[in-house]
């Protein structure tokens, strides 16, 4: 993974929020699609399709497209 990588969360990532986060809003539909923007040793920030930066893993996240 690296900057401008087109990016969703992982399956594992989508099976945690749903059982996690039973009584707020189900993210999932946003998370199906984001630009990694920076990236550290530990995180990948990204940008998500409706504004939210978000710092995340790299287990926590599929590559869509690779950037050239």
């Amino acid at each position: 993974m690296k900057i401008g990588d087109l990016v969703k969360w992982s399956d594992f990532q989508v099976a945690w929020n749903l059982v996690h986060n039973l009584h707020i809003k189900d993210l999932t539909d946003q998370r199906q699609c984001g630009i990694i923007i920076d990236n550290n040793p530990m995180y990948f920030f990204i940008r998500w399709e409706n504004g939210e930066v978000l710092a995340q893993k790299e287990d926590e996240l599929v590559v869509v497209s690779e950037s050239r």
